[in-house]
């Protein structure tokens, strides 16, 4: 499918959904113009097929949901040189990547554990995503946006820091939902006892211990310790073999033996 530049001598420059719930919902592609600028609210919604999104690079500004029921879309592309947004992992932020935007619906992963630099969960983030089963927020994480887990098949929800503020509903529908805090967190104790289920029909809440940045610099360093001594013990077996075959009077030449055989 592609989107026309301009319709009646008028230029598109933006895009307001749904536009694919008609026969276009089974595009395998969408050319979006350079002259498009914004997307509003659930422009990639109902597509039954498509796997990949584009986000060109004049476009500087996203609404919400927009990928509502396209179960398919498995990333988020950014096109290079968009000043406003980029990729990663097939997740849509912001440039800085401090507003994690949207985590594709199909994306195969069973734990998402994303930037640390993220500041906010925008509305509608993780809506509906059907294949992964638990997310981590990291410490840095300040806001969670309207019905950011809502509909999902999310199972468990880590949480690296201080409750964040909570919007409208976060956990919309879901059930028997595991929340974990860290263990000492006393903020989390008021978060528990307001019995809020933000929209959840059952939320149950567990203590975890959060790697610092200090341990996973410990876990990196042992790792390449254990990868220097692997390669050592490797060297010195090789080594000492080599030395042994060499001193072997069986791999000595013939003609060399002949030299100091006495007659």
């Amino acid at each position: 499918v592609r989107i026309p530049s301009s319709i009646n001598g008028k230029t598109v420059v933006g895009l307001d959904g749904p536009i694919f719930n008609g026969p276009s919902k089974d595009a395998t592609n969408i050319v979006i113009p350079d002259t498009v600028t914004f997307l509003k609210d659930k422009v990639f919604a109902y597509l039954t097929t498509m796997k990949t999104i584009k986000i060109t690079k004049n476009i500087n500004s996203i609404g919400y949901n927009n990928f509502y029921e396209s179960y398919k879309i498995e990333g988020i592309e950014v096109e290079k040189g968009n000043e406003a947004f980029c990729s990663q992992d097939s997740v849509l932020f912001t440039k800085n990547k401090t507003i994690l935007i949207s985590y594709p619906p199909g994306k195969e992963e069973d734990k998402y554990d994303g930037p640390s630099s993220v500041e906010v969960f925008a509305n509608y983030s993780f809506y509906e995503t059907k294949k992964v089963k638990a997310v981590v927020v990291p410490k840095k994480t300040k806001i969670i946006g309207d019905r950011a887990f809502g509909w999902s098949n999310i199972k468990e929800i880590y949480y690296a820091g201080d409750p964040p503020n909570f919007g409208a509903n976060i956990y919309y529908t879901l059930y028997n939902i595991s929340i974990y805090y860290p263990e000492g967190n006393k903020k989390w104790k008021e978060v528990i006892e307001k019995n809020n289920l933000y929209g959840a029909r059952s939320v149950n809440y567990y203590t975890w211990n959060p790697p610092s940045s200090t341990t996973l610099i410990i876990i990196l360093i042992s790792v390449g310790i254990l990868i220097i001594l692997i390669v050592g013990i490797v060297l010195f077996f090789y080594c000492r073999n080599k030395h042994k075959n060499n001193l072997d009077p069986s791999n000595v030449d013939l003609s060399f033996k002949n030299l100091l055989k006495i007659n």
